[in-house]
């Protein structure tokens, strides 16, 4: 069976525990971002789960640019029907949109920047404490390995410091207000979605995080 796009994300934890292998759990908002997108609009896929070790030789393999500024190669990252590679969810919504314009994705509402500054705003003050929780709650072996060597580089000390030395109460208390913001960019058309009644008109970009922090 062929798809219109493959996906390829992070492989996370199996959602039934480190025994089985056969079902994965993705915790990157990015990575659920773009699955709500193929989702929304209606287009099938395969995904490809790779651990973070993999993820450069594997775009190498594939002959995949890396991006000019920043992390090289990141995750996800579409393949469109054409052999196009698109990461940055961004992008990948943009492309989607372009290609799929019916349902709309209405990435032109002023809420789209307003969503995503809020996300911005709200990991300030606890991403320290969701970074330090990701390896053992999330990853596998390999990825978090990976992940604790990429990210004692990051703060200068391991993880298992970096959580016994921050106070994650008082990270809790600096998010409070922006997620009340969240709350009241929800409520401000009435409700139940951004935008009011039309559920498909909200922008995705709140549930990612959202999930993302659930699962941390």
């Amino acid at each position: 069976m062929t798809f219109p796009a493959s996906i390829l994300v992070p492989a996370g934890l199996p959602i039934l525990g480190r025994a089985s292998h056969s079902i994965r759990w993705h915790y990157q908002e990015a990575d659920l971002l773009a699955r709500l997108l193929l989702n929304f609009k209606g287009i099938d896929y395969k995904t490809v789960w790779l651990e973070y070790p993999d993820i450069a030789p594997t775009f190498q393999s594939y002959s995949i640019s890396p991006n000019e500024e920043g992390t090289p190669y990141t995750i996800p990252t579409v393949r469109l029907p054409n052999g196009e590679y698109v990461m940055d969810s961004i992008k990948i919504a943009a492309k989607l949109e372009q290609a799929h314009p019916s349902p709309s994705l209405h990435l032109d509402s002023p809420l789209v920047p307003k969503a995503s500054e809020l996300i911005g705003r709200l990991l300030e003050p606890i991403v320290v404490v969701v970074f330090s929780k990701v390896p053992e709650a999330l990853l596998n072996e390999t990825s978090s390995e990976y992940f604790q060597r990429r990210e004692h580089k990051r703060f200068g000390v391991p993880l298992e410091e970096v959580e016994r030395t921050t106070d994650e109460g008082k990270a809790w208390e600096d998010a409070t207000p922006i997620l009340k913001e969240c709350g009241c960019l929800l409520k401000a058309h009435g409700g139940p979605f951004f935008l009011g009644t039309t559920r498909k008109k909200y922008p995705k970009y709140l549930a990612p995080g959202s999930t993302w922090l659930t699962f941390t």
